[in-house]
């Protein structure tokens, strides 16, 4: 027996132990049914699974008894509420948590609770996790309100009760900072005494005063203070001993900020409407929301129908997803600065520059875009570059043109200093120095009617001509060219005279330039020809060749300055590439058309000039008389280039004349006063005083008013020729001159002697 006394001892120490646990459990059960609070049971594992709800619970939320269980936790919480997902960390990470959560009811209801939840485990060691919901949804609300009520007393409204007479018998201090009255000053005074703006019968404050008096209704209203610099929004209401209260409130931030806000509209709106570029406002998608009228003419649509528009509409290469995916990058950007291609409404591509940026218009996301369109912009860039890269070639081919001819001069003239005088070979060297002179001079006439063509500073000496004579002329002056190159050159004419109004040495240097280039690219053995004709109420002009043909790609670009159709090193056919340029330019100041056409490589090319027909009433110019050789005269030259001075002495001395020679201005003028000369001829570009300088000197001398005054320069511009006139000067030649052309222009009216 005495061995069984710890094991009773044991067990009644066991069943004290039990008792205390059933009273706990059912002083918890008490609890748990009689809580006003939701107590809820849930397996903190998985999705948390309800495993028992008090019966506040079931109530709080909407559920029948036992109707909570088994539901997931998650379906009591507001899955919205960004406060949840901390609560559930919080207490997975300390077993423990605190939050306010927006519960949701079984009918959708929402309210406000206030949440202790704690993870402990039962008595087998299962992990359990017991929550108390508190509905605080009303306690909040009264926060609200009580933080509403302080708001407003906080406010710092100015506060008037007035009487039936609306005398100020209450006031609060806030109207000292309003009013700018003193509080003492106030009482016992008249409203409109306080605020002295509105005793005016018409007042718009006086007659919603008197309204709220006599009508007894509340009244609101806005007034402002010109004197005080304010505006107030204001509050009437009756009271019950007859008279008002008035709650004033400064609210003139407010008014200057909406001010502010109105001018900065309808600044925005002008700027909208007036921006020379379109100004387009997306959203994040690419629907277009606003637009200024620039946008949408640019592009061929009315306004209408543009506001239905996706900037995926427009771009003619992305879609709405790429143009999302744009916007998407741009905002992340801040901004950018890009080109696109927009589609017209009638399907042309535009290139455009968007300047675009995101911006915040109340509270949504918008991007702001400012359309350039850079078409012609890059048109323009692109036929620079391309004139840029066709002039680099021209300098490349004048360095070869220029360098070409100086070869066979130099030769021409070792020749010269070894050949008998008279022989063959010096007789060969001549016609060498003279070909290749030549040559020069055409391509820096070429070079300079280009020029002048393009500036606008070709002036036509036009009259009334026989185009078959000047065709006549010009072909008898190229026929040496044909014959020394073996083509065989034939000329149709339409029978009777075809009268042009037109300038004779620009039509002559037309058809000059295309014989010349048809001569240029026909083989030997090859055939040219030009025919005169009249067509369609115009004078026609048709050179035809057999030659080499153009490419037809390239036909349009044949008459563009510095173009050729050959680009080998070897430039067997020479030429700058400007001789097209010329006829046409030449032939458009006319007022007529240049065409080119070619069947291709090889089968020859045509080129046809029309020119509009003179009136048909006239007569042709009679033929000049024939010239006098002329008689031996004394001329004076001024030129600072000797070598250029003495062969021109020597020339004109085996014409039989006396020279006398002066290589600067200065010198010039002396000898002139000393000798008295028929005739001077002046360079412009002197060493002391140029030669307008030497003109007007020789012209203000009445000794020398008989004096022919010549011009001799390199200075041959339309302008240098005005310029020398005014000088003085009775004649302008260019350099280097032809010999027979100068001494016309030196003695008029008179022949070269025999050379």
């Amino acid at each position: 027996m005495e061995r069984e006394r710890p094991h009773t001892a044991g067990a009644a120490h066991r069943d004290d132990a039990t008792e205390r646990l059933r009273e706990s459990e059912e002083r918890f059960r008490a609890i748990f049914e009689g809580a006003s609070d939701a107590v809820i049971v849930t397996d903190p594992e998985g999705d948390g699974t309800v495993l028992a709800a008090n019966p506040a619970a079931c109530r709080m939320f909407g559920y029948g008894e036992d109707g909570l269980r088994s539901l997931p936790r998650s379906r009591l919480f507001d899955p919205a509420d960004p406060r949840l997902a901390g609560a559930v960390a919080a207490r997975t990470a300390t077993g423990h948590g605190v939050a306010e959560l927006a519960c949701v009811r079984r009918d959708g209801g929402r309210f406000t609770g206030e949440i202790t939840s704690t993870i402990f485990a039962d008595r087998a060691g299962r992990r359990l996790s017991i929550t108390i919901i508190r509905d605080v949804t009303e306690r909040r609300r009264a926060d609200a309100e009580a933080r509403r009520a302080a708001e407003v007393l906080e406010l710092g409204d100015a506060f008037f009760e007035l009487d039936a007479a609306f005398r100020v018998v209450r006031v609060n201090a806030q109207q000292e900072r309003i009013s700018r009255t003193p509080r003492e000053r106030s009482l016992g005074r008249t409203f409109w005494e306080v605020w002295p703006e509105t005793a005016a019968p018409g007042s718009p404050t006086r007659r919603e005063l008197h309204r709220c008096m006599e009508e007894r209704v509340p009244v609101s209203f806005e007034a402002s203070f010109a004197a005080l610099d304010v505006w107030t929004s204001a509050a009437a209401y009756p009271t019950s001993t007859g008279g008002i209260v008035v709650f004033v409130r400064d609210v003139s931030d407010r008014k200057r900020a909406e001010e502010a806000l109105r001018e900065s509209e309808a600044l925005y709106r002008s700027l909208f409407a007036l921006a020379p570029s379109g100004v387009v406002l997306n959203d994040e998608r690419g629907r277009i929301l606003a637009f200024n009228d620039q946008a949408c003419t640019a592009l061929g649509y009315a306004r209408e129908e543009f506001a239905r528009l996706h900037l995926a509409d427009l771009d003619a290469h992305e879609s709405s997803d790429d143009v999302r995916a744009h916007i998407e990058e741009i905002d992340a950007l801040g901004g950018a600065e890009f080109e696109v291609q927009h589609r017209t409404r009638t399907g042309d591509l535009r290139d455009v520059l968007v300047r675009t940026r995101p911006v915040e218009i109340g509270g949504d996301r918008r991007f702001l875009n400012v359309w350039q369109d850079i078409t012609e912009r890059k048109r323009l860039v692109a036929e620079l570059r391309e004139s840029d890269r066709r002039k680099s070639e021209f300098l490349g081919v004048l360095s070869h043109e220029l360098r070409n001819p100086l070869a066979p001069i130099r030769n021409g003239i070792h020749l010269l200093e070894v050949a008998e005088p008279g022989s063959e070979a010096a007789r060969r060297a001549r016609e060498v120095l003279r070909r290749q002179t030549e040559h020069l001079t055409r391509l820096v006439d070429d070079l300079l009617d280009v020029t002048r063509i393009s500036r606008g500073k070709i002036v036509l000496h036009r009259e009334r001509l026989e185009l078959r004579e000047i065709v006549r002329r010009t072909t008898d002056d190229l026929a040496s060219l044909f014959e020394r190159r073996g083509i065989a050159l034939a000329v149709e004419h339409a029978p009777g005279p075809i009268w042009v109004d037109a300038d004779g040495t620009r039509v002559a240097q037309v058809l000059g330039n295309l014989l010349q280039n048809a001569a240029k690219f026909t083989r030997p053995g090859g055939r040219v020809s030009v025919a005169v004709a009249i067509a369609d109420r115009r004078a026609e002009l048709v050179v035809r060749d057999d030659g080499v043909g153009i490419d037809p790609a390239h036909l349009e670009r044949m008459f563009e300055p510095f173009t050729q159709a050959e680009h080998t090193l070897a430039r067997t056919q020479g030429g700058l590439g400007l001789g097209l340029a010329l006829v046409r330019g030449l032939v458009e100041l006319h007022g007529g058309t240049v065409r080119a056409r070619s069947a291709g490589l090889g089968r020859g090319a045509e080129f046809s000039v029309a020119l509009p027909l003179a009136p048909a009433t006239g007569e042709a110019r009679p033929a000049p008389a024939p010239a006098r050789e002329a008689a031996p005269g004394r001329v004076l030259v001024i030129e600072d280039n000797e070598d250029a001075a003495s062969t021109l002495v020597e020339l004109l001395e085996i014409q039989g004349h006396a020279v006398d020679v002066a290589h600067d201005g200065s010198t010039g003028v002396r000898l002139a006063r000393e000798r008295r000369p028929d005739v001077v001829v002046c360079d412009i570009g002197l060493p002391d005083i140029d030669g307008y300088a030497v003109a007007r000197a020789l012209r203000a001398d009445l000794d020398l008013k008989a004096t022919r005054l010549v011009a001799l320069s390199g200075y041959a511009q339309p302008e240098d020729r005005e310029r020398a006139r005014e000088a003085g000067f009775d004649a302008h030649v260019a350099k280097p001159p032809d010999l027979d052309v100068l001494l016309r222009v030196l003695f008029p009216g008179q022949a070269a002697a025999p050379r």
